[in-house]
């Protein structure tokens, strides 16, 4: 056993094992410092002798496990948008009072209270920013410049959005609709109703394509040209329906997360792990 620990590369896996031994509350995500622990670890494995750690199986199936669970959580996938940018910013007051695009309800600039709308192009909130009152709804008729082919493996689609105000937290309603180039249009409705419970601050709501449009994008040639954006206070905001200020930060897709092979790898050895020391009691 020595002798494999001195030949193969496997300190990473002792690392998070005697990690584990010595701090199990950060193994379990308790918010320390992940850079500084590192350190930590690393500095006590240089001084434990690795013929011990090797003595505790089931901490090891277990360290692999978890590492193995890290990794499979956190893919890393390519994104298509929208409007072709991450951000919506490029859509412009201008474009939305252009047909085809319009302004609708309480966002119509000729409906009292008059609202404000801003293409926001720098800083950390960019985005189309929305002030208003009231329902209001708007079509966009996405330019062949700023069209995108979908990525025949997504699966996924997300709206990003920033309540900017009022503050305090509402019951309210955001969904989307998005058309594609054959003529079909596809309606998004956040937890089965359109609606959530949102405070101030930046949300993503991620949800799966529906049937029609996953087969659709994984034929290939899916292109959206067009879309609906929404906000719905439901009579939840101060004075019932606002005044509120929202910014649509981003709408992209994105395939489904799939385990990487070298984490399944870890899985299946933290599995073994697990068996030969429940064995061995």
């Amino acid at each position: 056993m020595r002798r494999v620990v001195a030949s193969c590369d496997y300190r990473k896996y002792l690392l998070i094992v005697k990690f584990v031994e010595i701090a199990p509350e950060i193994a379990t995500g308790s918010g320390v410092d992940q850079s500084i622990t590192a350190k930590t670890m690393k500095t006590r494995f240089m001084f434990t002798p690795k013929t011990t750690l090797m003595h505790q199986p089931k901490q090891i199936a277990m360290a692999l496990a978890l590492a193995a669970g890290l990794t499979i959580t956190a893919p890393a996938f390519a994104q298509d948008y929208v409007t072709g940018q991450q951000y919506l910013s490029n859509i412009t007051p201008a474009a939305l009072n252009t047909a085809p695009s319009a302004l609708y309800a309480d966002w119509n600039s000729a409906t009292y209270p008059p609202t404000t709308i801003k293409d926001v192009t720098t800083g950390s909130d960019q985005g189309l920013e929305i002030s208003s009152y009231g329902y209001g709804s708007l079509f966009y008729s996405i330019p062949a410049s700023q069209q995108v082919t979908l990525n025949k493996a997504d699966a996924l689609v997300s709206l990003t959005f920033t309540i900017n105000a009022p503050v305090g937290t509402y019951y309210v309603g955001v969904p989307f609709i998005l058309d594609d180039n054959n003529g079909n249009s596809y309606t998004y409705v956040i937890n089965g109703t359109g609606y959530g419970t949102y405070g101030n601050g930046t949300w993503t709501e991620t949800l799966p394509l529906s049937a029609a449009m996953l087969t659709a994008t994984a034929a290939g040639g899916e292109i959206m040209n067009g879309m609906n954006l929404e906000f719905d206070p439901a009579g939840n905001l101060p004075n019932g329906q606002g005044p509120y200020d929202i910014t649509f930060n981003s709408l992209s897709f994105a395939p489904a997360p799939v385990p990487e092979p070298a984490s399944l790898a870890l899985l299946g050895i933290g599995f073994v792990g697990l068996m030969a020391a429940r064995r061995r009691k």
